[in-house]
């Protein structure tokens, strides 16, 4: 419902307020390992909140600062507004500019579609962060992230392929849809 929206945000903006400070407490090499996994979750987390209001609301850009959360590593309020505010242009990702070209060749034409790419792009780019730790010093709190962050993801997967079998989709279209842009 709209009206428990603005409950859910800022429940959610508290939330990684406290996770950030306690994150800072970390020693220096633990905070900033934490600090870009952190920041990327909060920038898949916001493209969440740009799908769901694109699909569910009319909410004006000027009321979204509102429910954004702070902290993103790769996109910031002011891009995100700007994407948001450019919605009916379908140019969201020339907007972001955070995605080589490379990727944005094939991108989908309408806004959601957009957003639904980028949100699987940064879930890859958290998931390379994640494998990336997992290669380094073992005794770090990145170590720890990192194993909740790809457990996450391949269940994620799994219940796209266990929903998409119970719906019976082909096997050919449910590779593609539990790879990138899809």
């Amino acid at each position: 419902s709209q009206q428990l929206f603005p409950l859910e945000t800022a429940i959610e903006t508290d939330y990684y307020r406290r996770l950030q400070q306690a994150v800072e407490a970390l020693g220096s090499s633990d905070c900033a390992v934490a600090s870009r996994m952190i920041g990327s979750e909060i920038d898949i987390r916001n493209i969440e909140i740009l799908l769901r209001l694109l699909r569910y609301s009319t909410m004006p850009a000027g009321e979204l600062a509102e429910v954004l959360l702070p902290g993103g590593l790769h996109l910031n309020q002011r891009l995100l507004l700007s994407a948001y505010a450019s919605r009916q242009t379908g140019e969201l990702l020339d907007v972001l500019r955070i995605l080589p070209r490379s990727l944005t060749a094939s991108r989908p034409k309408e806004a959601a579609g957009q957003l639904e790419f980028l949100k699987a792009v940064l879930e890859e780019v958290v998931a390379g962060e994640a494998r990336r730790a997992l290669s380094g010093f073992p005794f770090s709190i990145g170590t720890v992230i990192a194993y909740f962050i790809l457990a996450r993801s391949e269940s994620r997967r799994l219940r796209r392929i266990l929903v998409g079998k119970y719906l019976g989709v082909p096997g050919n279209r449910l590779a593609r849809t539990t790879a990138i842009g899809n």
